[in-house]
């Protein structure tokens, strides 16, 4: 069975730099599928479900893919991240 995310992040986030987050990814599927995140433009990625960063930087901003993935498949999730300073 190709991967199904059954847990999406928020679509948008935006958090004051200095903060932390953490968003949650899961999917199922057989095999069960590896889920990790990328940032796009960037060979910068996060394996696992979860996305945490603590504390946020101004440079994790971007937009972040989870990414589901097994042999019959890939499903995709997208989150626009913006982390702000005052």
């Amino acid at each position: 069975m190709k991967p199904n995310i059954t847990r999406y992040p928020n679509a948008t986030v935006v958090i004051k730099e200095g903060e932390s987050l953490n968003m949650i990814c899961d999917a199922t599927g057989v095999p069960l599928p590896e889920v990790y995140w990328v940032k796009q433009g960037t060979q910068q990625s996060r394996i696992g479900g979860k996305f945490s960063l603590n504390p946020a930087k101004r440079e994790d901003s971007g937009k972040w893919t989870c990414v589901a993935k097994n042999v019959l498949g890939v499903e995709t999730a997208l989150m626009d991240l913006t982390v702000y300073s005052e």
